[in-house]
């Protein structure tokens, strides 16, 4: 996968480094020199040249007074980007005027590069504002441009890497790779940073819709099953395709019949939290009930327990799973005064982001994260569409 080259200063190494996390929770992979670029060693000239020539759908000029002022930018990195730009009239050149408007934009780069940024793809920053809002502004107009310049490879199937724990290799056919492993480095983090990561997903979800349609998604990566859960409530409109290891396990296909053992335990009768225990890869109610004695009193506990050897389970089986329990849980809703439904479970990637796409229309739901002994409360997730 091709990558966009980040070109600034190195005192604002800082902004543009929250410019890059930003980037990569859109789909984008960033190439910075002080984050996995240039190594010791390396010849910076010769790596610049040939990342921007060879490795690069386009350059991002963080545009502070002061890069106009390094050679290296200057004789290196510019003047490859512009000599990509004669060769290719798609190739991304932006410009980020940040504490200078579009007026010194255009004079210090006519002046210094000998021509003029500000024709080109510019978003200001101007002094005294949230950089934050700006970023995420950045990051989907790049977005935009990338799946706009996409649109004659895509034939009716999209496919992405989204993954908050390790990458793994690119498919062939990938178009974006959502990476949000540095939200997810700590247990602060778990706990903090998915409304940021929600809010990534649903960018990627408006901008694909809005220049495809709704092409058949096939999304590989690995994933808490926090965000599994996340990728098939934005994306419940699509239809499917996960890769769960070897496999392609599709949102659409037929239904193998599971047999699950299905316990109910009663709980307090004016409560108004349901929890949904799901085990299939390991037994989950002794860590659920650490938090739940903790944390609320649900009117039931119900808990799922498949009886198959979990090696078994595949798309067909998974499907069948999620029917099942879904039908319980929306029969219960439609009796019962619930309003927030806990899903503890310790299940595939793809079974937990099917699960996702059958919530939109059932009330909020409560995940956790397993962190060896218990579970850890990660999101509350709103009903109705995302």
């Amino acid at each position: 996968m091709k990558v966009l080259f980040l070109s600034h200063y190195h005192k604002d190494v800082e902004e543009v480094r929250q410019l890059a996390t930003e980037l990569r929770l859109h789909g984008i992979v960033p190439w910075i020199d002080k984050d996995g670029g240039f190594n010791l060693g390396d010849n910076n000239e010769d790596k610049a040249r040939r990342v921007i020539q060879e490795e690069s759908f386009g350059l991002i000029l963080y545009a502070t007074g002061n890069v106009f002022d390094s050679p290296f930018i200057n004789r290196v990195e510019i003047q490859a980007a512009k000599s990509m730009k004669k060769q290719d009239p798609q190739f991304l050149l932006v410009a980020i005027p940040r504490s200078i408007d579009f007026a010194d934009l255009e004079k210090l780069s006519t002046k210094h590069f000998h021509f003029n940024l500000s024709d080109f793809h510019s978003i200001e920053i101007p002094r005294g504002i949230d950089i934050k809002p700006k970023f995420g502004e950045i990051s989907r107009h790049i977005l935009s441009c990338i799946l706009k310049k996409s649109i004659h490879q895509i034939n009716g199937r999209f496919s992405m890497q989204v993954c908050t724990r390790e990458m793994l290799p690119d498919e062939k056919d990938d178009t974006l790779c959502v990476d949000a492993r540095q939200l997810f480095l700590t247990e602060h983090g778990l706990q903090q940073n998915w409304p940021h990561f929600l809010q990534g997903l649903r960018d990627v979800k408006k901008e694909i819709a809005s220049q495809y349609g709704r092409p058949r998604l096939k999304i590989h990566g690995s994933k808490h099953l926090t965000a599994a859960f996340l990728v098939g409530r934005v994306f419940s409109p699509f239809q499917l395709a996960i890769r769960q290891g070897n496999e392609l396990w599709m949102s659409d296909g037929h239904c193998q019949s599971s047999s699950f053992q299905i316990e109910t335990l009663e709980g307090a009768e004016d409560s108004t939290d349901l929890s949904i225990e799901i085990s299939i890869t390991k037994r989950v109610s002794s860590a659920a009930e650490r938090t739940i004695s903790q944390k609320f009193r649900p009117c039931k506990r119900i808990q799922y327990v498949l009886t198959e050897n979990s090696a078994t389970i595949d798309g067909n089986c998974c499907r069948d799973v999620v029917q099942k329990i879904t039908s319980q849980i929306t029969n219960m809703v439609g009796i019962m005064d619930i309003k927030t439904i806990h899903i503890f479970a310790a299940v595939p990637q793809g079974l937990m982001m099917m699960l996702g796409r059958e919530f939109g229309a059932l009330p909020s739901v409560q995940l956790y994260e397993y962190d060896g002994n218990r579970y850890l409360p990660s999101i509350l997730v709103p009903s109705g569409a995302l």
